[in-house]
């Protein structure tokens, strides 16, 4: 009998001990969340700082042989000039402004403009009315957390979408 008691013994010090080290790795793992929560905010916010002054443009034609030159040109002429005709526009207003995504005959592909100012990017929601009536839609570059945000909203069936953007 004394050897089952002592077994007995045995494996409720193993449980305590078990479950000493379950709640210390549940500590470890909360301090380990909180960790990675602090860096996706600060990743979160390292790249809204990085899209600060960019934006999308979807909708202008694309040229096959266009350089990065003459989409800033034609950014200018068909997009800001359209939309804000009275400022008068520069280069130097732009950046860089560059296609993403893949080439396609029956899709135009996004541009990511970069302004050397938020307040020139802001300037173009005046005249958004104006390019979409040319076709023309403009958007704030987001996050990718706020595309994810945007993207599970429309997997539900539902629209949503970030102020001013």
């Amino acid at each position: 009998m004394n050897e089952i008691e002592t077994n007995v013994q045995f494996i409720a010090d193993d449980k305590e001990n078990l479950l000493l080290d379950i709640y210390a790795l549940q500590e470890q793992y909360e301090q380990q969340r909180d960790t990675i929560d602090r860096l996706e905010s600060t990743v979160e916010q390292l790249e809204r700082d990085k899209f600060k002054f960019s934006m999308r443009i979807f909708g202008l034609q694309e040229n096959v042989y266009e350089t990065q030159s003459d989409l800033k040109s034609k950014v200018i002429n068909e997009v800001l000039k359209v939309a804000c005709p009275s400022k008068k526009w520069e280069t130097d207003s732009i950046i860089e402004a560059f296609r993403v995504g893949k080439r396609s005959d029956k899709n135009q592909r996004i541009i990511i403009v970069k302004f050397k100012s938020s307040d020139e990017k802001h300037l173009l929601y005046t005249g958004r009315d104006n390019l979409r009536d040319k076709g023309i839609r403009i958007s704030e570059e987001l996050t990718t957390r706020e595309r994810d945000v945007i993207n599970n909203l429309r997997q539900n069936g539902r629209t949503g979408y970030f102020y001013k953007g």
